[in-house]
């Protein structure tokens, strides 16, 4: 039997059987572990608290028999307001998902768990703008994940051309194939998000036919590189 602590965030709560939940939390120290949270169902449960989405705090859990038990937590940042917003809830449910996918079980990546505690807070306090959010949070993601498009040069012959188009295919900007017709500006953006540094990504200005054309791209673009369709994008573009 091991003590452990991590910090992170509740990204999944099942219930088990009577008055238990199992937890998936997404965490610094150990990328995303499963842990079970014992009589929290019941009345006045000391941890029910520590169960709900978005819970995000220090966790104290015991590891027993290849199971990890929750015995203590403390919250560092409440998101669970964001679920009395419909919108603002399918967005941050959109943005777990990806993180969901982005860390493996047992594998630590704590550039991705901090891009999305940044993107959860952004999106409670109302810091920036949904959409641009998204934007944001898509090709950043992506760029961690070390798939950041090419926007320096075509990705097929390596020229530099006037006018290219962007290739959801081919990964970045193209000049000798079929693509997506793409403003400069556009490509700016995405050159910004890619490479910036994290305390200055959530201060880019943008206008919003800028913001609709990235929306567009970076969701193909996403699903293109994870090799996946996210359900709750397509409720959000519904």
């Amino acid at each position: 039997m091991s003590n452990l602590r991590f910090k992170g965030i509740v990204i999944k709560s099942i219930d088990y059987k009577e008055s238990d939940k199992i937890l998936t939390i997404l965490t610094f120290e150990k990328g995303k572990i499963t842990v079970i949270a014992k009589g929290v169902k019941k009345v006045r449960a000391k941890l029910s608290h520590a169960t709900r989405l978005l819970y995000c705090g220090n966790f104290e859990i015991i590891e027993a028999k290849n199971r990890k038990i929750l015995t203590d937590a403390s919250i560092i940042a409440d998101y669970t307001n964001i679920s009395s917003d419909l919108k603002k809830f399918y967005y941050a449910a959109h943005y777990v998902e990806i993180a969901s996918m982005a860390v493996m079980e047992e594998q630590p990546d704590e550039d991705v768990v901090r891009l999305l505690l940044n993107t959860l807070y952004m999106l409670a306090k109302d810091k920036v703008e949904m959409k641009l959010l998204t934007v944001l949070y898509e090709m950043r993601m992506v760029a961690l994940n070390g798939f950041a498009p090419n926007m320096d040069s075509c990705t097929l012959c390596g020229k530099k051309e006037k006018s290219m188009k962007f290739s959801i295919k081919e990964g970045g900007l193209v000049c000798c194939d079929e693509g997506m017709i793409i403003s400069e500006k556009a490509c700016d953006v995405i050159r910004y998000i890619s490479s910036c540094e994290d305390k200055i990504l959530f201060k880019l200005a943008v206008t919003k036919d800028i913001i609709d054309e990235l929306y567009f791209i970076s969701r193909q673009y996403l699903e293109r590189v994870f090799e996946m369709k996210f359900n709750k994008a397509d409720i959000l573009n519904d």
